[in-house]
């Protein structure tokens, strides 16, 4: 097959029309999940990533340590990072975390055939065949229904007999939103990549790298997908790919992609991620590179194959990969990948691909005038074939508008009111999932059970949930901290039912709540919850089992015997300060899950920090009173990822920037681009010695400009009566808003405050730089500009303006009056 010639230009703008009419159809088709907050299925593991956002919403920049979940646990090790921190920066702004969820989830979901068509073209030179592609992935019934236990589950889903593609199913019933996004994001980046390859530049490189690294940071699964998809591209000897040197080309794509990517990927996570799950093995992932394999010699089997459609090698290398991976797991229960089946929704993708290229091939065969009215025939009976699922399936994307009556809900407040400083709560299901989505409380178990680094919640959860013996469970219960224990009964609407016997509790435990099926029984405390100062030498051993009765009798037996600190402060998260006095030598144990990130001191000086018995972080203490401090900190192997990703981020810019000097400035750019850099740092100079921006905002007038900021901030858009001052007030009717509503965005993610200081900053540099431009326009020279400029930005009558009087809005306006007047004039003159 010979290679086809390959325009220099990306896409045309038809191919970008054609791109948004996909993403409006497929978000019109699922327009109701762009509204509401929660979804209706209560099962959906959407619960963890609102979780995620909400505590870097919460917490952030404070965020080396998650004491919520598993006893305490990394944070680096909670999950890939970019779906989360798009949601938590959209949900600090709309001041809506889960409904930011729905957004991205929704616009994750509608870019995929839009992303998908752009990738086909880029690989078949087709437009026919991108189109076809697409529209097969939007309305025909995915490859993976050929599986009964996938099918039965879609049509309960959607309620037709021809439901929707299983990627709908796969995102509203079982929350894979990030998987979702990453698919699309992985369709882009096989776009980039061949547009890179049979184009090279450093542009396209940079952006084939970007989506790379875009899909790894947003979905594990995910990235091995697109590894996948990377690997046919590198290796099929398609015409679509067959280009000179193309390793040579691929080369620094896949080594800036796992470079950029090591800012997450730790050793500590890949391992966190890779131990298998669901009664998988990892010794059967060997076979992954024998299918790798298997799929090159079909590569090799269809390059003699005459008249193939271009892009139709790498396609079917791509299908035979994706199908062994779910046909071995959901045939032969064999995983030779991780979490194998949610690899279905990698083979529905392919597949639309196959059936675009399939259905173009075959009209292509047609006589001329035949292929525009074969190709709208072809769409209206993928269109007619997959409306009806569509049209069944409207009711169950909907938000459920009834959630603050869910018990899950109802349970997380109760809990919210009731929980101590330090205590935690057990809870298991969905009610588990759904607890830290509502509130902050701690729990033994959470949403992502690879990120525990104490192996004993894991032990202890079998034997309260699905165990029989009440007494070996309250042993856990008191050892692990736990002060509340919520049961959902029989009659109860949870969904998992981890409780074999929910009545094994009664009259063991008191019950404290009892509503709706679910009760809530209070366990007698061991010790104090946050840390405990064991005395004498550390004779407790670690159990050998979940039911190793001796040794969790003894050391709960310890808790009780122990000592509280004199004095507990948490004064952030992973960081805590202990005042002890113990008569004796002994064990200050804080009851937290030991990590290689802890530090401690005792009295200023360092200390190790091990495990306990029950993997609890702790450090000896001698008799008398002491000042211990535990602090967690970064792993030294994510500090050394994040190196090696700033490091490469940098050289690369330096090589970037290499031949800049050998440019031909003009001399009066070159002047007032030194001038202009001078201004602007006299201003940071000055202000930064006057505190204009830093400290608590300055000026008599600074606690209006605050008044009015949050205010705007917490009733955006329902702002205009400001009910606070004078009885009640229209909020703008003497004073402008543009100031106050323009930085909305600042004030919801950084605070009033900073926004303030913000805006100090951001107008006397718009000010001093409009001054500068007026008087080089005026005057046209750049030295008597700046000199002039420099004596007003260092006269302390102009900086009055902020520091005494507060009038920061008055400032960008004078700025703004400066910028007009020098582009009325015409703009700098070309002579110094």
């Amino acid at each position: 097959m010979k290679a086809a010639s390959r325009p220099q230009r990306f896409f045309a703008p038809v191919d970008w029309l054609a791109f948004l009419a996909l993403f409006v159809v497929q978000a019109w088709l699922v327009l109701p999940l762009f509204s509401g907050q929660f979804t209706q299925f209560r099962g959906s593991i959407e619960a963890t990533f609102i979780a995620n956002a909400r505590f870097i919403v919460d917490h952030f920049p404070d965020l080396s340590w998650n004491p919520d979940w598993y006893l305490g646990f990394p944070f680096e090790l909670f999950y890939t990072p970019l779906l989360p921190a798009i949601v938590a920066v959209i949900g600090k702004v709309i001041d809506d975390v889960p409904h930011a969820y729905r957004l991205v989830s929704a616009f994750g979901l509608a870019l995929g055939p839009a992303a998908l068509y752009l990738a086909a073209h880029e690989l078949t030179r087709s437009r026919r065949a991108a189109l076809l592609a697409a529209i097969a992935f939007i309305f025909l019934p995915s490859a993976a229904y050929v599986f009964p236990t996938i099918r039965e589950d879609a049509q309960a889903f959607s309620g037709a007999l021809a439901p929707p593609p299983w990627h709908l199913a796969a995102l509203v019933e079982y929350g894979e939103g990030p998987h979702v996004l990453a698919l699309s994001l992985a369709l882009l980046a096989v776009a980039a990549v061949l547009r890179y390859l049979h184009a090279p530049s450093s542009t396209r490189l940079a952006l084939a790298v970007a989506a790379l690294v875009a899909v790894a940071l947003t979905n594990l699964i995910g990235a091995l997908g697109v590894a996948v998809l990377f690997f046919g591209i590198a290796l099929s000897r398609d015409a679509a790919v067959a280009v000179p040197q193309k390793l040579q080309r691929l080369r620094p794509v896949a080594i800036l992609t796992v470079l950029f990517s090591l800012g997450w990927y730790s050793v500590g996570f890949m391992a966190a991620f890779a131990r298998p799950s669901g009664g998988d093995t990892a010794t059967t992932y060997i076979l992954l590179p024998v299918v790798f394999g298997a799929a090159l010699l079909i590569d090799g089997r269809l390059r003699g194959v005459q008249r193939l459609p271009q892009g139709a090698s790498v396609v079917a290398v791509w299908l035979f990969i994706f199908a062994a991976i779910v046909i071995l797991k959901q045939v032969f229960g064999v995983a030779v990948a991780p979490q194998p089946i949610r690899y279905a929704l990698e083979l529905d993708v392919v597949f639309a691909l196959v059936l675009g290229i399939a259905a173009a091939f075959a009209i292509e065969r047609l006589g001329s005038g035949d292929h525009n009215l074969a190709l709208s025939t072809s769409m209206l009976v993928a269109i007619l074939l997959g409306l009806g699922g569509w049209i069944a399936v409207q009711p169950r994307l909907a938000p459920d508008l009834a959630w603050r009556g869910w018990s899950e809900h109802q349970v997380a407040v109760w809990l919210e009111d009731h929980l101590g400083p330090g205590e935690r709560a057990f809870l298991s299901g969905d009610h588990g999932f759904w607890l830290n989505v509502f509130v902050g409380a701690p729990q033994v178990r959470g949403g992502q059970d690879f990120s525990a680094v104490d192996p004993w919640p894991a032990h202890a959860a079998y034997q309260i949930t699905a165990g029989n013996d009440a007494a070996i469970s309250l042993l856990w219960l008191q050892a692990l901290g736990v002060h509340y224990l919520v049961v959902p009964g029989t009659t109860s609407n949870e969904i998992f039912r981890d409780f074999n016997e929910p009545s094994k509790f009664e009259g063991k435990l008191p019950v404290v709540y009892d509503s709706a099926g679910v009760r809530i029984y209070e366990v007698p405390p061991a010790g104090d919850p946050r840390a405990v100062v064991l005395l004498g030498p550390m004779g407790l051993s670690a159990p050998t089992n979940g039911i190793d009765r001796p040794a969790l009798e003894a050391y709960v037996h310890a808790l009780s015997a122990s000592t509280k600190p004199s004095a507990a402060a948490t004064t952030g998260l992973g960081h805590v300060e202990l005042t002890v006095d113990p008569a004796d030598s002994g064990t200050v144990v804080l009851r937290q899950s030991y990590d290689s990130g802890w530090r401690a001191t005792i009295d200023g000086r360092g200390t190790p920090v091990t495990a306990d018995a029950l993997g609890f972080a702790s450090v000896e203490v001698t008799a008398g009173r002491h000042v211990v401090v535990f602090d967690h900190g970064p792993h030294r192997d994510f500090l050394l990822g994040l190196v090696v990703a700033s490091l490469t981020g940098l050289a690369l810019s330096v090589r970037r920037l290499r031949p800049l000097p050998r440019l031909r400035v003009a001399r009066h750019v070159a002047l007032d681009a030194i001038v202009g850099g001078s201004v602007v740092a006299s201003v940071v100079a000055v202000g930064t010695a006057l505190t204009a921006w830093s400290g608590f905002p300055k000026g008599v007038d600074a606690y209006q400009h605050l008044t009015r900021l949050k205010f705007v901030a917490d009733w955006f858009p329902h702002h205009d009566w400001f009910y606070a001052w004078a009885a009640g007030m229209p909020m703008f009717d003497n004073y402008p808003g543009l100031a106050y509503v323009s930085v909305l965005p600042l004030v919801r993610l950084f605070g009033e405050v900073w926004a303030l200081e913000f805006i100090a900053l951001a107008a006397m540099l718009a000010f001093a730089l409009g001054l500068y431009g007026h008087l080089r326009t005026r005057t046209g020279d750049a030295r008597t500009a700046g000199i002039a400029t420099a004596m007003v930005v260092t006269s302390m009558a102009i900086w009055h303006f902020i520091t005494a009087t507060g009038v920061y809005a008055r400032v960008a306006a004078m700025a703004r009056r400066r910028w007009r007047g020098n582009r009325a004039s015409g703009g700098p003159s070309p002579r110094s």
